[in-house]
């Protein structure tokens, strides 16, 4: 069993909403609307129309999607 031991304010504070996300990823609202909508980026569905995303699976995505340079600076 697995003890989760964050307080409510602890465990609120890593879900952002559609503008702080959008914000956080450098995108239009618009375009996180339609990754939701394509299951394109990871996020939490609470009830119909409420969708909460978690900050450190945000920075996740980005960082499974940064391009890494090669060493001698050239194409990989």
């Amino acid at each position: 069993m697995i003890d989760i031991t964050l307080s409510k304010s602890e465990a609120v504070r890593n879900f952002v909403g559609y503008e702080d996300a959008a914000q956080l990823l450098g995108v239009k609202t618009s375009t996180l609307y339609a990754w939701v909508h394509q299951r394109r980026i990871p996020h939490i569905r609470i009830g119909r129309r409420c969708v909460r995303f978690d900050q450190k699976k945000l920075q996740a995505f980005l960082d499974e999607r940064a391009v890494q340079v090669a060493a001698d600076g050239g194409a990989a």
